[in-house]
């Protein structure tokens, strides 16, 4: 270097020594901010780089549920930054959206689970009706009418109207038995008139009147 050639030239050069301690000093302060220089500029394009990606990903993520595909897309920023705060967020984010639809998804099949037991007593209840199984159709429709399940399509009004009109039906016939069995009473045929009770008595086994005629 130059202080090495004037040390050559001028053997007993005054402060030489000093200066080249100096030059030494100076140049190891140049190659320090050099390389800090260069740590800087690499901090700031691995930020811009962690920046990009997370306000990507958050974009493609901003309502999903899909937490895995969320990690897949920060995994190179998290590479760079494990602990950045906006790619920690939107993870954690994107995982409280999936335990939420998972938690709806399960209260959706559990419900509609109970919409579908309410149908099938429904159902057995008019497969009774149509079987002319009155007392027992009775029974169905206000297992259903009772049975503490959601009523979407308001089955159980239709219930309630089919136990009201099979009463109907039932009292009906049973008045019009019970008074064709008095008036054979009345009248002496008393083989007819127990043959229209016991008619009577099928048609309403629980009517104690009847049943005791």
């Amino acid at each position: 270097n130059e202080i090495n050639r004037i040390h050559k030239i001028v053997p007993f050069y005054k402060e030489s020594k000093e200066m080249e301690a100096r030059l030494i000093e100076a140049q190891e302060t140049l190659r320090q901010k050099e390389f800090i220089a260069q740590q800087r500029m690499e901090q700031e394009r691995t930020r811009n780089k962690v920046q990009n990606i997370v306000a990507d990903c958050k974009e493609r993520f901003r309502n999903a549920v899909d937490a895995a595909g969320a990690k897949s897309c920060l995994n190179e920023a998290l590479q760079l930054d494990p602990e950045n705060p906006e790619a920690q967020t939107l993870l954690s984010e994107v995982d409280a959206r999936r335990v939420e639809a998972e938690e709806s998804e399960k209260r959706m099949k559990a419900y509609n689970e109970s919409v579908e037991k309410g149908r099938e007593l429904y159902i057995k209840a008019k497969n009774l009706l149509q079987n002319r199984e009155y007392q027992d159709a009775i029974s169905a429709f206000s297992a259903h009418v009772n049975a503490q399940l959601p009523d979407p399509d308001n089955l159980k009004d239709n219930s309630k109207r089919s136990i009201a009109s099979i009463e109907n039906m039932i009292g009906s016939q049973k008045r019009q038995l019970m008074g064709k069995a008095q008036g054979a009473l009345a009248s002496g045929q008393m083989r007819e008139a127990i043959l229209l009770a016991e008619q009577a008595k099928q048609v309403d086994p629980f009517d104690y009147g009847t049943a005791n005629f």
